[in-house]
């Protein structure tokens, strides 16, 4: 008789990341909505079905006070493996939070406790950068050497503030290789808590130690030992993920957690998971927008962009001209010159001028840099109030239409000058000297 056993599968549980921060925006007024697929932005990451158990020696109500990382299976591998090592040989045992800064990170795997006073934790060898996943609110990061994104050895810190914006772009990002479970994310933020944890500078006893979170009972160094109000961490060991802390569905649910100015966008989500961003006629500011991911169980992940909304072409020209001259192109168009002095009513919007106001050419030819390189540079004022124009620098030969090619170049200087920026730019290669050459700043209208 053939027998089957029917073997329960593995359930593969997820936790939502955001993956790639939005940018800010600048918009012209008077723009079409705008529309962004938040899967793009936001995931899930697979992980283990074990967590690492910091078990702390404070308790409540009986029960220790611990914190619970989840670790990503297959995103960060190098930072997986490393991370795992130091808990399963107990290097961690008796290691403690070294640096707290309120609403940014709390830190930790440097040092431990040892006999009758503190040591460093063993290094292994220094691991690759695997930036990808965003440092948001309750991740898990490797901490690194400035300047080298390939030194991370056995620190790591919490984020305990939404660190996007800080840490991602720094020194080739910072892994993010786990987060902490929502059930033990509040024992995270008790430790980053100020009140709770009042922060010393103890640099005198070791240089690392200049945000030594120590707990409020701890009150004079003179005869209180500071070894005993630490946030030490007695045992670090491998559990099964808790019930109810990760999902099982990659589908993530979005919604509009804050929009600080409804008067200039309105975001909504469509289609499950699309934001489409709806601009108010002829408004112009900016607005803070904060999206939240969240999946089956309750984790949540946030982001949060600006969105500046600049005066278009179209809001600038219906303040420069008057209605008779609004419905003649040849007067109010982007391309005429009702003032007749060489520059078009495009170029006086893009420079910040107004009609009848130039003087002299908005464009400044500096010369070529560069000595034998020869790299023609120029300075122009763009207006700080201004969207929905780009522009290139453009040579040609003999000045005919067809003629004109965009040849690269780079801003070397820039700086404010009242409502306009005056930037100077410079040709990215050398230009040949052989004939005559003219060079032109060529202008494209969004809107």
């Amino acid at each position: 008789m053939l027998l089957i056993f029917l073997i329960p599968a593995l359930r593969a549980e997820v936790l939502p990341v955001l993956n790639a921060p939005m940018a800010n925006l600048t918009e012209p007024a008077s723009r079409g909505p705008r529309t962004i697929a938040l899967n793009n932005v936001f995931g899930t990451e697979l992980i283990d079905n074990q967590v690492v158990r910091f078990t702390s020696q404070y308790n409540s109500g009986g029960n220790p006070i611990v914190m619970d990382f989840a670790m990503f299976s297959n995103r960060t591998p190098v930072a997986r493996t490393n991370f795992l090592s130091y808990v399963t040989s107990g290097a961690y045992n008796n290691t403690f939070f070294h640096r707290s800064v309120d609403g940014f990170v709390v830190q930790g795997g440097g040092f431990r406790l040892g006999a009758g006073n503190y040591e460093a934790v063993p290094q292994n060898a220094p691991i690759v950068n695997e930036f990808g996943v965003s440092n948001t609110l309750g991740t898990v990061s490797m901490a690194k050497l400035g300047g080298d994104p390939h030194s991370a050895t056995n620190q790591f810190f919490v984020s305990t503030g939404a660190n996007s914006d800080i840490l991602d772009p720094q020194n080739g990002g910072f892994t993010v290789f786990a987060r902490v479970t929502k059930g033990t994310m509040g024992n995270v933020m008790i430790f980053n808590d100020p009140d709770t944890f009042v922060t010393w500078d103890a640099s005198g006893i070791h240089p690392a130690f200049t945000d030594l979170p120590l707990f409020v009972q701890f009150s004079n160094p003179a005869t209180q030992d500071w070894r005993n109000f630490l946030i030490n961490f007695p045992s670090v060991t491998l559990q099964a993920l808790p019930s109810g802390q990760a999902g099982t569905s990659t589908t993530l649910t979005y919604t509009i957690l804050q929009n600080t100015n409804a008067g200039v966008v309105t975001p909504t989500v469509v289609s499950g998971n699309q934001l489409q961003l709806a601009y108010a006629p002829a408004q112009i500011g900016t607005a803070s927008i904060t999206i939240r991911a969240t999946d089956s169980v309750g984790n949540t992940v946030d982001d949060t962009f600006s969105i500046t909304v600049q005066p278009s072409y179209t809001t600038w020209k219906n303040s420069k001209f008057s209605s008779p001259e609004l419905a003649n192109s040849a007067v109010s168009g982007p391309l005429a010159d009702p003032e007749a002095d060489g520059t078009s009513n495009l170029e006086l919007f893009f420079h910040g001028l107004d009609r009848g106001s130039l003087a002299k050419r908005p464009v400044e030819f500096l010369g070529f840099q560069g000595g034998s390189a020869r790299k023609p540079r120029f300075r122009f004022p763009i207006a700080n109030a201004m969207a929905g124009v780009s522009y290139a620098l453009q040579r040609s030969s003999n000045l005919a239409d067809n003629s004109w090619t965009t040849i690269p170049h780079s801003v070397v200087a820039s700086s404010i000058n009242g409502t306009a920026t005056l930037t100077t730019i410079e040709a990215s290669n050398a230009q040949a000297a052989d004939g005559k050459a003219f060079y032109r700043i060529a202008f494209t209208l969004a809107d």
